[in-house]
């Protein structure tokens, strides 16, 4: 924090300032001004040794950006992207967004004040005022989608060169969408679009996010922004070249690689953009796919050894030419889940047919016939309803009777061959039943990478407030980059040994204080005040995620300047 003293006088009197400065724009500027106090208080703290100037600042951004740093986000960005002119790079506001995300997120109009309250403040020199707003979102306009690709092909060849990957590696591809408070009337997004929301908020457009990471860590590895009323399955179609490319720059060999994605996503066309063994999948299908084969009897299903509780069959079917493998596999929990979720429901609809029937009964409700088929047909549309309930409507078109009878024997087969079951497709044949299943639960994992990213607290995706398609992707863009430092820290610690969730890490570093001290110059007081900084009683799991991360907290505020 280079800086100096500086005498003014006001009312006859001298008062004393510590100032730094930096050059904005070529010229040199003071960018940040203190109030030290006068003469006499500075004589007694120094005769004292004491601090004239004690600030507390949050040190947990800083490490984020070490870890960017050592990833070289920085000049990566800069690589693909054109000097703004402002202040500083692009590739510098973007980083300091990710890391605002990671850390605490707002919006891009108090940035600057969150920058303020941070140790990147001494750490960069970068003075707070190339944080306002509007520089913050040229520096956004200058970042096209197209080098949003670009960056992110060089970031995933990066991971590569670093290690981060393994050989082998299973990716995993999840879609989701996200609400946004962009007004009804406003035409200017063509990504914001209403549709099924997977947060219930169907009132509000939403944005597609679909995105692909490594199994074990999560490292988001491709991310792809679409329309919000797209479904899952063309977006996978379209994204069929740009996961060529990003197979090839991950491992260099895509035959190496292996897809898990789930049924919405899947579709026979897609099979076929891709030639034989160009790469490898597990996916979901849907349950009525292949019915025969997901209601096979009871003893047709093999225990799973190395998975107890799971029970398989597989047997092979052909499309677009082609031999898969199809797995339908049983797990007793979700067999368990499924059959007392469905018993609410049978019974929240036998209670309503049941109070349909008295109304119908009694002459009250004027209802036709056909009107009572349309509200029947709505109370059935529950999955799975119609199998069980036997509804029949007679009567005339104005008085019509209703009569219903639950079908046990339709039930108990229901409980049995279908309850707890799925189908997986996959052509790795030469994998075990188990080794099948494993894979396609890395979406559990990877659907805890989405809820991460739509975390009030840290990532904070959602809501969406920028309503332009550019500012949309650039906005995504730093949230997907937030996730991936967090999750390269998250992967550094526990190779250290050290066991603790991405959310609890990210926790620690929002505690993580820098305490500054500023001292009176030595000697006759002229000169640069002294400056030290350490951190504000850091908690063990904060010692030793920085241990883990080789963060010296000696040496917190050397890192290099942003160019």
């Amino acid at each position: 924090m280079a800086g100096t003293i500086v005498r003014k006088r006001k009312g006859g009197r001298e008062y004393f300032y510590w100032v730094r400065s930096a050059r904005v724009q070529g010229k040199p500027r003071i960018v940040e001004q203190v109030y030290l106090g006068t003469a006499e208080a500075l004589k007694q703290a120094r005769e004292r040794q004491e601090p004239v100037l004690t600030r507390r600042r949050a040190a947990g951004p800083l490490v984020l950006w070490s870890e960017a740093e050592r990833l070289g986000l920085r000049e990566l960005v800069d690589a693909e992207v054109e000097p703004g002119g402002g202040a500083a790079s692009v590739g510098t506001y973007l980083q300091l967004i990710a890391c605002n995300r990671a850390s605490a997120p707002c919006a891009k109009l108090r940035l600057r004040a969150w920058y303020e309250q941070t140790a990147l403040v001494s750490a960069l020199g970068l003075p707070a005022r190339a944080l306002d707003h509007r520089r913050v979102w040229d520096a956004m306009d200058e970042v096209s989608e197209q080098a949003i690709e670009r960056i992110e092909e060089r970031l995933v060849r990066r991971l590569v060169e670093l290690g981060e990957l393994e050989d082998g590696e299973l990716l995993v591809f999840d879609p989701t969408n996200l609400f946004t408070f962009i007004a009804s009337g406003n035409e200017r997004s063509e990504l914001a679009r209403r549709g099924h929301s997977k947060q219930g908020r169907h009132d509000l457009r939403q944005v597609g996010l679909a995105l692909m990471t490594s199994r074990r860590y999560r490292l988001p590895l491709l991310h792809h922004v679409y329309a919000g009323n797209q479904p899952d399955a063309p977006t996978f179609r379209e994204l069929a070249e740009r996961l060529r490319q990003r197979f090839r720059a991950v491992l260099e060999m895509a035959e190496s690689v292996t897809l898990v994605y789930d049924r919405g996503s899947h579709s026979d066309s897609a099979l076929t953009l891709f030639e034989p063994g160009e790469f490898h999948f597990v996916c979901g299908l849907q349950a009525n796919r292949y019915r025969d084969r997901l209601e096979v009897a009871p003893d047709a299903l093999a225990p799973i050894p190395e998975l107890p509780g799971y029970q398989s069959a597989r047997s092979e079917v052909m499309i677009g030419g082609r031999r898969y493998t199809l797995l339908c596999v049983r797990s007793d929990s979700f067999a368990t889940r499924q059959q007392d979720g469905f018993r609410q429901t049978l019974a929240k609809a036998e209670r309503e047919l049941s109070e349909l029937r008295r109304t119908v009964e009694a002459g009250r409700g004027r209802r036709s016939k056909s009107e009572l088929t349309a509200l029947v047909s709505e109370l059935l549309k529950p999955r799975y309803l119609k199998r069980v309930l036997d509804v029949n409507i007679g009567g005339s078109e104005q008085k019509p009777t209703l009569a219903y009878r639950l079908d046990e024997q339709a039930l108990a087969l229901l409980e049995q061959r279908t309850f707890g079951r799925s189908l997986l497709l996959t052509d790795r044949g030469e994998w075990t039943d188990a080794e099948i299943v494993r894979a396609y639960h890395a979406l559990n994992r990877n659907e805890e990478a989405i809820r991460r990213l739509k975390d009030p607290d840290h990532l904070a995706a959602r809501p969406i407030y920028h309503w332009t398609d550019q500012k949309i992707r650039v906005h995504l863009f730093c949230c997907v980059l937030a996730l991936l430092l967090t999750h390269l820290l998250w992967k550094r610690a526990q190779q250290r040994g050290l066991d603790a969730s991405p959310q609890r890490l990210l926790n620690a570093l929002a505690e993580l204080d820098q305490i500054e001290l500023v001292y009176p110059p030595a000697g006759d007081g002229r000169g640069r005040p002294r400056v030290r900084r350490h951190l504000g009683q850091p908690s063990p799991l904060q010692l030793d995620l920085l241990a883990a991360l080789d963060f010296d907290p000696e040496q917190v505020g050397t890192t290099p300047k942003p160019r």
